[in-house]
């Protein structure tokens, strides 16, 4: 079976503008799917089915893996993976480790956000707003 097919991308930006995760979220739902590669908006065309079919071998063959040994998790876009505010991608799959989850709670401090606490591993995450409220990671992340 000898398939030539080829994905492409189409650039879906305005000349001369920066997109950042902001615009990312303020774009209409239109059906189309988008990413922002180094600033630059792109319709990502809809994959073809060889695409398809392989992306569904891989995504069954991680998740039967998952589901036997429970290191992490399987997920399928769309699902925005935020590398950097003008990196933004959806991959097909993404597996997200049991040994990197955490929280980060952030404080709005007026006109921009600041680092509250960062719980990494293990431990117990509070609230600055709602007195009393705490939560263990090991209860967030037991699913």
């Amino acid at each position: 079976m000898d398939l030539k097919i080829k994905e492409t991308a189409g650039a879906y930006a305005v000349p001369n503008k920066t997109f950042t995760y902001h615009d990312y979220l303020e774009l209409p739902e239109d059906g189309n799917r988008y990413e922002i590669i180094s600033g630059e908006l792109i319709m990502v065309a809809a994959p073809a089915t060889i695409h398809q079919a392989v992306s569904e071998n891989i995504g069954f063959k991680l998740s039967t893996y998952m589901r036997k040994h429970k290191v992490g998790k399987v997920f399928y876009a769309p699902v925005d993976v935020v590398f950097s505010q003008t990196n933004v991608v959806q991959p097909d799959i993404l597996f997200i480790s049991n040994v990197n989850r955490s929280i980060e709670i952030f404080v709005n401090t007026g006109n921009q956000f600041t680092s509250h606490q960062s719980v990494k591993e293990e431990g117990v995450a509070t609230s600055k707003l709602l007195a009393g409220w705490e939560v263990d990671l090991a209860d967030i992340f037991e699913v």
